[in-house]
């Protein structure tokens, strides 16, 4: 399946939001050209690389439907509640920059968040998502510094 359409891509270090566009291109094939730009950064020798795709829902008060519609190829799906709409789209998530501290523990510090475009609200909470996966581990305290 290749068509055009809007996809959100966040790229997040160490708690930053480094880079984050709107970006007008077939989903799968952006997924793709992000994992690949990935991997020329990737340290094999000294962390994972992961690819995950994950559904994701948000609740929304205002969603252009003409921008859903476009996305219905990827699987997005949306219902009215009460005064709100619940949208259920995909994610994709690159991690390859990670260390595992702890069976328990495990420390991302770069990322990519790749999903279609929903809104400028979904956008940012994908930005906010992606800082809270690679923001350092905290103790009480302050800051412990890992690796």
């Amino acid at each position: 399946m290749s068509s055009i359409g809007k996809v959100i891509v966040v790229r997040a270090e160490k708690g930053r939001i480094t880079a984050s566009s709107i970006e007008e291109g077939d989903l799968y094939s952006l997924v793709k050209k992000y994992l690949m730009q990935a991997a020329q950064e990737w340290d094999p020798s000294t962390s994972d690389f992961v690819a995950l795709k994950d559904n994701k829902d948000v609740e929304l008060e205002s969603v252009d439907l003409a921008a859903l519609r476009e996305v219905e190829k990827y699987g997005v799906r949306w219902r009215r509640e009460r005064d709100y709409l619940r949208v259920t789209f995909p994610t994709y998530t690159i991690s390859f920059d990670n260390l595992m501290v702890s069976e328990k523990e495990y420390v991302e510090n770069k990322v990519y968040l790749i999903a279609p475009f929903i809104s400028e609200e979904v956008k940012e909470q994908l930005e906010l998502e992606a800082a809270e996966i690679t923001a350092p581990p905290q103790e009480p305290g302050g800051l412990r510094e890992i690796g």
